[in-house]
């Protein structure tokens, strides 16, 4: 015969209720036995001793039917066992479907509402958590609709079955030796750790699963499935290759929440697949919570990660994440891979609007990709120990400041474009470290602050965007297209070189291949060599303060050249302009400033501010600026185009930076 507990109120424990004839077990130190119960009996078990009693309810003989019958089993002193054996299966509704309570006080105000089968501490010290075990022992299954609170363990031996009420298993250690399935909406809240031998959800998911401790999954478990929400508040310990997943029975992904505080899966590959929300969820500051995994792959609608978290991978296949993800405010997140595999963004990197948080990415042995937007407070691409690039796939990587980050994007490894892409620090550092491969894609800088830089090669079409910095340190650099310096300052410290090919073509503009132009809101400086033409309409100021930029060819179309102008010796004193090739000047400014036009001068000075080492002689002149004619307000400060040996750019003055001067009209 099967044990059937129907579902009903708690009531207050008694010898006798509504009239109902009780049945006593009583024992000290001795075990009781309750078979055969008539379905009207109201049945006491009451230890009045010390001893440790083992409790034993036989299923296979005990049938109540009367869905207003109750079991109550009182005055446990402590270390009690509480076992009941059914030997034909527990089922609710027409079998069992009862809540186990252990309880603190006699008055039974911690039951709660809805419970069937009360195990109370008669003792009145009012303990929520006593230290008897309860375990369920059978051979068939296991079906549990309501509650099971007890202290030290609740063990289940046989498959169990989840039903529509929720079902709430509350001990320090709860363990299920077989399958944990369900019937329809079931719900499974474990109030402690879990341990699991087989499958959940293999034959028919319930709708979720919370667990507020430790998870240990064992060898034989290869999918934990529900329906619905899983939650782990504590980590998760896979010893098998594991899928976890809300979906149906027919494998269909539903939109279920997956949330995790820690997996510990080392060596294993693991699959999360949802249509709803997978999450992450570290810990507290400077202790990050460890995911750690053989090879992870992650498809689901929104993919999130929050507080601190270590996320790592050692497969040789990819880690393949298939979801937008998203960084949660003040978030620390670092996630490592190697082994080999790559580790692939398939879709979209993002943070919670104005939320300050860091990301940091390494790969030991293959390459990072974005496949998606990056759009992050804080940026950092490590470079692993192996020739793993950055690929992107996407046409913006983004980083800006909230908060307590910095905005700073740094990427160390090679990068190689599979699209047009910007790079933007929007309110931070931008600063790319290895080489750039542009396999024929466009790449645009977009920069803040004064502190950006490209330390690696480029061979690339390319632009400079945003009204800050952008610092070129490297040589061996190429301009094989017409590559564009549209706001800001782009300051060449090391060196850029034409196409390798002399065959080029004109582009918009009447640019060739191997181009630069600076447009009316960029600025084009530094202290090293342009091996290439220079279209100008905005400003060409060499130096970053006072120093010598070379440009094979200058065309000042439009805009001006600034020269400072602090004291003498060029590149030391005032900045100059080294050209190899030709300069052509049309409708063009020249600006000067420096301390050195605050103070006195001595006469005979000359600055050569454009050292012309063509042969040829300079194309045209400044605006409103002849020969010899006067350049500074208030200073006896001439400019000849044929100064130095003959055709360079220089200033002059017999009486140079008087203290009284009186300008002529320059007409």
């Amino acid at each position: 015969m099967k044990l059937v507990v129907m579902t009903f109120a708690v009531l207050v424990l008694g010898a006798s209720l509504c009239g109902l004839k009780p049945a006593y077990a009583r024992g000290a130190g001795e075990n009781s036995v309750i078979n055969g119960t008539t379905g009207d009996d109201v049945i006491v078990v009451e230890d009045a001793g010390g001893g440790s009693t083992t409790i034993t309810i036989n299923g296979s003989e005990t049938t109540i039917t009367n869905p207003t019958a109750l079991l109550t089993i009182n005055g446990l002193a402590g270390n009690d066992t509480i076992t009941i054996i059914s030997l034909a299966g527990l089922q609710p509704g027409t079998g069992f479907g009862a809540s186990f309570v252990f309880d603190g006080g006699p008055d039974m105000d911690s039951a709660s509402t809805g419970s069937d089968l009360l195990i109370a501490d008669d003792t009145g010290d009012d303990d929520v958590a006593p230290d008897e075990f309860f375990r369920l022992l059978q051979t068939e299954s296991i079906d549990i609709g309501h509650t099971i609170v007890a202290g030290p363990e609740i063990r289940l031996d046989g498959d169990v079955m989840i039903s529509g009420t929720p079902a709430v298993l509350s001990a320090e250690s709860v363990s299920v030796t077989g399958s944990l399935d369900g019937l329809g909406a079931g719900v499974l809240n474990v109030v402690g750790d879990l341990s699991l031998a087989e499958n959940v959800g293999s034959v028919s998911p319930f709708d979720s699963l919370s667990v507020s401790g430790e998870t240990v999954a064992g060898q034989d478990v290869d999918l934990i499935r529900t329906r619905g929400n899983q939650d782990f508040d504590k980590p998760l310990d896979l010893a098998n290759d594991t899928t976890i997943v809300s979906a149906g029975v027919d494998g269909v992904l539903r939109n279920g929440r997956l949330s995790f505080a820690g997996i510990t899966a080392a060596d294993r590959n693991v699959v999360f697949g949802s249509q709803g929300t997978i999450r992450f969820r570290g810990g507290a500051p400077q202790i990050p919570r460890l995911f750690d995994f053989g090879r992870m792959q992650l498809n689901a609608n929104s993919f999130s990660m929050s507080a601190n978290v270590l996320l790592r991978m050692d497969a040789i296949e990819d880690t393949v994440i298939n979801a937008p993800t998203r960084i949660g405010a003040s978030a620390r997140i670092r996630i490592e891979q190697q082994g080999g595999g790559d580790l692939v963004f398939l879709d979209s990197l993002t943070r919670n609007s104005g939320s300050p948080h860091h990301i940091a990415l390494v790969n030991q042995d293959g390459d990072v990709e974005f496949n998606g937007n990056v759009a992050v407070g804080q940026l950092t691409i490590e470079e692993g120990s192996g020739a793993g690039s950055v690929r992107i796939n996407a046409s913006r990587i983004e980083t800006a400041r909230a908060g307590a980050n910095n905005g700073r994007m740094i990427i160390d490894p090679p990068i190689t474009l599979l699209n047009d892409t910007t790079l933007a620090s929007r309110n931070g550092e931008l600063q790319i470290n290895g080489d750039i491969d542009s396999a024929g894609f466009f790449i645009t800088f977009e920069t803040s602050d004064t502190s950006s830089s490209l330390n690696g090669q480029i061979t690339a079409e390319f632009s400079k965007q945003g009204p800050g910095d952008f610092r070129v340190t490297s040589t061996g650099n190429r301009i094989d297209g017409v590559n564009f310096v549209n706001e800001g300052r782009l300051l060449v410290d090391g060196e850029f070189l034409g196409p390798a090919s002399k065959a080029s073509s004109v582009r918009a503009g009447g640019f060739p291949d191997g181009t630069l132009v600076v447009e009316s809101e960029g600025v084009l400086g530094g202290n090293g060599v342009l091996d290439v033409l220079v279209g100008v309409f905005g400003t060409v100021s060499p130096g970053d303060g006072v120093g010598v930029l070379t440009i094979e060819t200058a065309e000042f179309i439009e805009g001006s050249l600034l020269i400072d102008i602090n004291g003498e010796g060029a590149g030391t004193g005032f900045d100059q302009l080294v050209v190899t090739e030709a300069i052509r000047l049309d409708d063009t400014a020249l600006e000067i400033q420096g301390s050195l036009l605050a103070r006195g001068r001595g006469a005979g000075t000359e600055f050569i501010i454009v050292d012309n080492q063509s042969p040829s002689p300079v194309t045209g002149t400044f605006l409103d600026l002849p020969e010899g004619a006067f350049v500074v307000p208030g200073q006896p400060l001439q400019i000849t185009y044929v100064g130095g040996d003959g055709n360079d750019i220089a200033l002059f003055g017999d009486r140079l930076f008087a203290d009284e001067f009186e300008e002529p009209n320059n007409d």
